[in-house]
């Protein structure tokens, strides 16, 4: 269910929520007041910077006895993995069109062709933690997600997705059967330049992978699954995400068979890389004032943004489907006015105030 500038979702209470109220504030001064203030106008843009909340959530886990997956670890391995509980949720984000920051949070849903039912995750590995193929201990920064979906429908830059849409070929092993996934705000809300999403890459500069979206404009209430779409946006490689929002950081990939009752997550590779994310206005997916009800992701080798998922590709490649989404997928984001508009805000509802005032004498 979309979250307006009355419930905004915050890992935190009340750091998101107070910036809500000011966003409400000014929304509704402006809306008596036009023409007194304007707010800048979006367009598709790299995210030049984020600010982040940490904290621990308490939640840690710990899997003994835990086999090594091919590619830089060999079946032979076995590790104990330690999962530390921590949580690092984006509070903003800056482009060139200026400082958004969450107003809502989605469901998140992956849509699979029939076969092996993998999910393949990234973790950010724990500070000063000794990880490797080598060492019998892995120590994983994050609070587990116990899927992909528990991943995404959260606000978390300590974990994400590995390959999302790879279906075969990976050198690794580190193959997925998904097709598309969704994020989704049930009651829906109008599109518009001050609205947007965020989506971010693990990867190195200027080698981001491509990848498409497009709004969900229609959705079957029962089911929850989309009918209709905005047309389809294509992010080509290395054309987005050019900013290295964290630094280089240590990550741990591991993977799992969901057919396989209670398989834990194995490790796979071991890997440095950055962060990198762009900016889409609501719209520049939909005219402005439709009713969208939150945005699909599909690999690079998706022709048209069909509805029916089953009518993919199912052998795409590393090279359309390499995607590595972090857990931050599922928010939607509203910029904050600039200074100089909130100042000229405050003067009006002073001005309304003032008249209010007057017509009671």
């Amino acid at each position: 269910m979309f979250a307006n500038l009355n419930n905004v979702k915050s890992n935190k209470p009340g750091i998101l929520t107070a910036v809500a109220r000011k966003l409400k504030l000014a929304a509704a001064v402006a809306a008596v007041s036009l023409g007194i203030a304007s707010i800048s106008q979006a367009a598709v843009s790299d995210v030049t910077s984020i600010t982040t909340n940490r904290y621990n959530t308490g939640i840690t886990t710990t899997h003994f006895g835990v086999t090594g997956q091919w590619a830089t670890a060999t079946p032979a391995n076995v590790y104990t993995t330690s999962y530390l509980g921590n949580v690092e949720g984006v509070t903003s984000v800056t482009t060139s069109a200026g400082t958004f920051v969450p107003s809502g949070v989605a469901n998140a849903v992956v849509r699979r062709y029939k076969g092996p039912n993998t999910d393949i995750l990234w973790y950010r590995s724990a500070p000063n933690a000794n990880n490797g193929p080598t060492s019998p201990t892995q120590t994983l920064d994050s609070i587990e997600a116990t899927n992909f979906e528990q991943a995404f429908s959260a606000n978390n830059i300590l974990v994400g997705t590995d390959n999302l849409f790879t279906n075969t070929n990976n050198p690794a092993g580190n193959n997925t059967n998904v097709e598309r996934l969704d994020v989704i705000f049930g009651s829906g809300f109008a599109s518009a330049s001050t609205k947007a999403f965020a989506l971010f890459d693990r990867g190195f500069t200027g080698v981001h992978d491509k990848v498409k979206v497009a709004a969900i404009t229609g959705i079957d209430l029962v089911t929850g699954k989309p009918t209709s779409y905005g047309s389809m946006l294509t992010l080509s490689q290395g054309s987005w995400g050019n900013t290295n929002l964290t630094g280089t950081q240590d990550y741990v990939v591991v993977r799992r068979n969901n057919d396989v009752p209670n398989d834990a997550y194995h490790p796979s590779v071991w890997l440095s890389q950055g962060l990198g994310g762009v900016l889409i206005p609501t719209s520049d997916l939909a005219t402005a004032g439709t009713t969208v009800y939150g945005y699909s992701i599909f690999a690079a080798d998706v022709a048209s943004p069909n509805p029916d998922w089953t009518t993919y590709p199912t052998s795409t490649q590393e090279s359309s489907g390499g995607l590595d989404a972090i857990g931050t997928v599922a928010l939607v984001y509203t910029i904050i006015p600039e200074p100089s508009s909130l100042g000229l805000l405050g003067a009006s509802a002073g001005l309304l105030v003032s008249r209010r005032r007057a017509r009671k004498n």
